[in-house]
């Protein structure tokens, strides 16, 4: 006889998974429109003289990104744990 209350957790585990796969998944493309977004906006104020001061601005906000999106990864990898499972 099946054991429902272990198929009623992995069921859970299923969707739980389902749903954070489709919310990294919305992180990476948020963070990727974001950096086109920041490297379009810096050629634009290059381009119309903007003052080092203002470009500063928008480099440090592109670090930033790229910071939070290595801590994502990093977190990523870290919680593989040897599963094989390589996060995209």
């Amino acid at each position: 006889m099946p054991n429902v209350e272990l198929q009623t957790v992995i069921d859970q585990l299923v969707v739980d998974v389902s749903e954070a796969t489709a919310g990294m998944d919305s992180a990476v493309v948020y963070v990727e429109g974001v950096n086109g977004i920041i490297a379009n906006l810096k050629d634009q104020l290059e381009a119309t003289g903007a003052t080092p001061a203002q470009l500063q601005i928008i480099t440090d906000a592109g670090v930033q990104l790229d910071a939070a999106k290595d801590k994502l990864a990093a977190a990523l990898i870290a919680n593989a744990g040897g599963t094989g499972i390589v996060p995209r």
